[in-house]
C-alpha cells in the first residue's frame, strides 16, 4: 500500500535513507540533520511524500515537490535555527561539509527548472525489499499526485557512473535522460525527465 507520508513515519523513512543512500551527502550529516530534513519538507506545501507499507512496515519511500525553484533554500532558511544544530557536529567532523551544504542550498534555485515541472528529490527502498515493484508503484502514485497538482513533467538527478542498475530503472519507469553534466566536486550526473504532455517538436 502506498499512502501520504505522516510525521510519525520519519524515524522509519531516515534508517531507510541510511541503509539505501550510505556514504551519500546527505547520509553523512546524520540522523538528526535527516530528521528535520523530512519533517520540515512535510511541512512545505509543495511537497509530495509517500511512503509504502508492507503489512506495518515502512519498505520505502518518496519525497519531491511540486515547485524546485530554490526548494532547499526555502526549506533550510526558513528552519534555519532547528538546522544548524544539527549540522553543527557534521561540520565540527569535517569542515568541508559547510561549503557542500551551502552548494546544496543554492542548487535548486540555479537550476532551469520550467513552469509546472515537479522534481523527485529522493526515494528509496529498503535494501531487502528492493526489486519486488515497490519502487515503481512509488513512481506511479508520485506521478499521479504529481500531475493531479499540476505538474506537466518530473525530474530528477541521478549519479551517471557506477550506477547501471538505478539508471536502467528510472528508463523502465518512463524517464528520458536529457542531460548529463559534472558536478563543481567532479561528480557526473544524469538528468532524467518523465513527461506526462509530450513536450512541443517547434
Amino acid at each position: 500500500m502506498i499512502r501520504p507520508m505522516l510525521p510519525t513515519d520519519i524515524e522509519s523513512v531516515v534508517d531507510i535513507h541510511l541503509a539505501a543512500f550510505a556514504g551519500f551527502f546527505l547520509s553523512s550529516m546524520g540522523k538528526h540533520f535527516l530528521k528535520d530534513f523530512y519533517e520540515t519538507t512535510l511541512l512545505d506545501k509543495s511537497s509530495i511524500a509517500l511512503i509504502s507499507l508492507q503489512g506495518d512496515e515502512i519498505s520505502g519511500f518518496a519525497v519531491g515537490t511540486v515547485a524546485p525553484r530554490g526548494f532547499y533554500r526555502r526549506t533550510i532558511l526558513k528552519n534555519w535555527q532547528r538546522f544548524l544544530v544539527a549540522s553543527i557536529i557534521p561540520i565540527l567532523n569535517e569542515p568541508q561539509t559547510a561549503l557542500r551544504l551551502f552548494k546544496r542550498l543554492l542548487m535548486t534555485t540555479q537550476s532551469n527548472y520550467i513552469d509546472n515541472q515537479a522534481l523527485l528529490m529522493s526515494i528509496a527502498v529498503y535494501p531487502s525489499r528492493q526489486r519486488s515493484g515497490i519502487g515503481k508503484r512509488l513512481i506511479q502514485c508520485f506521478s499521479t499526485e504529481a500531475e493531479r497538482r499540476g505538474a506537466t513533467s518530473i525530474s530528477l538527478i541521478t549519479d551517471k557512473l557506477n550506477n547501471d542498475p538505478t539508471n536502467q530503472f528510472y528508463i523502465r519507469s518512463g524517464f528520458i535522460c536529457t542531460n548529463s553534466y559534472i558536478t563543481s566536486e567532479g561528480r557526473p550526473m544524469n538528468e532524467y525527465r518523465k513527461f506526462f504532455v509530450c513536450p512541443s517538436m517547434g
